[in-house]
């Protein structure tokens, strides 16, 4: 079972990002969070490409007011971390495909395969 950050974190996550880089701090749509977080349940779906489908709905469904795309990112960091899982790559690379995906320059698909080759289990 994948363990999940609370909605309550998620949203300390995002006030924190907002005090720190800028924007206005709001939850729009609580019932957003939630769903993000409801748990996936397709068998083919590898604990990355999870990960991954919960980035995509911060980044496309707006949350909060500001900073949904840098939070996305948070949340991927938590979700990695409270699973033993680490992040590969350079932060810019995953703020790049972050913002590709906002703007639709690619999918969801392509964030699922992107976070699930550059992301491993911690030995």
């Amino acid at each position: 079972m994948i363990e999940l950050p609370s909605v309550d974190k998620i949203i300390r996550l995002n006030q924190k990002t907002i005090e720190a880089e800028g924007g206005s701090f709001a939850v729009i749509n609580r019932g957003a969070i939630e769903s993000a977080l409801n748990p996936l349940h397709d068998p083919d779906l590898g604990f990355p490409e999870v990960v991954a489908k919960i980035m995509y709905r911060f980044i496309k469904n707006h949350p909060f007011a500001d900073g949904n795309k840098r939070t996305a990112f948070a949340v991927m960091k938590v979700i990695l971390k409270k699973n033993n899982y680490k992040y590969l790559k350079r932060d810019k690379d995953m703020e790049r495909m972050i913002v590709d995906v906002a703007a639709s320059q690619k999918t969801e698909a392509d964030l699922m395969a992107f976070v699930a080759h550059n992301s491993a289990p911690i030995s």
